[in-house]
C-alpha cells in the first residue's frame, strides 16, 4: 500500500495539467502566462497541455466535485488572488475532504479515515 504522500506526489502532475488546461481554455491565457502563474517553464506548460506531463484524464478528474474545486482554484490564480504554492495544498486537502481520492487505500469510490490523518 502506498503512503498518503506517495499518492499525492503522483496526483500533482495531473492537478497541474488540469490547472494549465483550465487557465488556457477558460481564461484564454497563453502558455507563457500560465507558466508564470504556475512557476514552471513554458515548455512544461506545453507538455501539460499535450498530456506528455501529467494525466488530466485520471478517473477522479471527471468527478463534478473535482471540476468545481478546479474552477475555484483557477479563478483565484487567474485573478491573482492567490498563488499556485498556496492553492495546490488547498486543492489536495479539498480532494481528500470531498472523498474524491483516497491516498491511503487508493480506492476512488470509497474513503478511509487514515486519509484525514495528515
Amino acid at each position: 500500500m502506498k503512503t498518503v504522500y506517495e499518492v499525492i506526489v503522483e496526483a500533482l502532475p495531473a492537478l497541474r495539467s488540469a490547472i494549465a488546461r483550465e487557465l488556457v481554455n477558460t481564461y484564454g491565457m497563453t502558455q507563457a502566462q500560465v507558466a508564470e502563474i504556475m512557476t514552471v517553464s513554458q515548455p512544461a506548460v506545453s507538455q501539460y497541455l499535450n498530456s506528455i506531463r501529467g494525466n488530466a484524464n485520471e478517473p477522479w478528474t471527471k468527478n463534478p466535485e473535482f471540476e468545481k474545486i478546479l474552477k475555484e482554484t483557477c479563478e483565484k490564480l487567474a485573478t491573482k488572488k492567490s498563488t499556485i504554492t498556496t492553492e495546490l495544498p488547498v486543492m489536495v486537502r479539498k480532494l481528500r475532504i470531498e472523498k474524491i481520492i483516497c491516498p491511503s487505500c487508493e480506492l476512488k469510490d470509497k474513503f478511509c479515515d487514515s486519509c484525514m490523518e495528515i
